[in-house]
């Protein structure tokens, strides 16, 4: 697999009205996080693109490999677009043996998974350093077959509420969920950071089979037509860990959201 310049990977979408997931500020409450995702199964590869909406505006650029099995790809938001995670990956990637490591069944955080993910799964370090860990996550169990992506960002630290994860199923307008993301606080020991928090998505590629493009759409990355998926408005929210029933009210959702992008901002990695 080649590398290819990360400036192919910036796209001239047609204008998609599609709603999705997680928070937006709006009043003092929130409405969406994901603003889009789309997908391209081919029979032995997945291409899965998660576009964000204002309020997760990264501006970080990086093309990451997965050994010679697919590479994770993080696109700054600019004036058209939100920042965006592009995954593609192998179905070899399942059985290498040198990415069935690190099993676990929580965030970083020690928080469990969101309902959606029903299995242990593996994580792997692919690229550290002075802003940001990111990590692969790779599981199967029964039908299910799940690829997921982890961003702990430094920026997300003591600052933020310990222990806690806010998650939000992505669903289509059949009700089917099709991912999940999950924005997570930090893990602390003794007022010290054990691992900062960050962003967690993940998607079942398998359920992904016999989803159909929204009507009259198409998207290209990398040379590849994706399947936009017509996501559902959100509908409330997954909150666990410490402090839960505090972050369930829309008021500390919004403040806590706002305090992501300040903090980002001063981090220089937030626009």
């Amino acid at each position: 697999m080649t590398n290819t310049p990360m400036h192919s990977f910036r796209r001239v979408f047609p204008l998609l009205t599609l709603t999705g997931v997680l928070a937006v500020a709006c009043g003092a409450s929130v409405s969406q996080i994901v603003k889009s995702f789309s997908f391209n199964l081919e029979e032995r590869k997945a291409h899965l693109l998660t576009e964000f909406s204002t309020e997760v505006a990264l501006n970080m650029e990086v093309a990451i490999p997965i050994k010679d099995v697919g590479w994770v790809r993080l696109i700054p938001a600019d004036s058209q677009h939100g920042f965006q995670i592009a995954t593609d990956i192998d179905f070899s990637a399942f059985v290498d043996s040198s990415l069935m490591i690190g099993r676990t069944r929580t965030l970083p955080n020690g928080v469990s998974f969101p309902s959606y993910v029903t299995t242990d799964l593996y994580s792997v370090e692919l690229k550290r350093d002075q802003n940001m860990n990111t990590k692969l996550y790779l599981g199967t169990t029964g039908e299910k077959r799940y690829v997921g992506v982890g961003l702990e960002l430094k920026f997300v630290d003591s600052r933020f509420p310990e222990g806690l994860a806010i998650s939000q199923n992505l669903q289509d307008g059949a009700k089917r969920n099709v991912g999940v993301v999950s924005f997570y606080g930090p893990k602390m020991s003794n007022g010290k950071i054990v691992a900062p928090g960050g962003i967690f998505i993940a998607s079942d590629i398998n359920g992904l089979r016999g989803q159909s493009a929204a009507q009259g759409f198409t998207v290209s990355t990398a040379g590849t037509e994706m399947n936009p998926v017509s996501l559902l408005p959100y509908d409330g929210f997954d909150v666990v860990g410490k402090n839960a029933r505090t972050f369930k009210r829309p008021e500390q959702q919004f403040k806590l959201f706002n305090q992501f992008k300040s903090a980002g901002r001063q981090a220089g990695l937030v626009d």
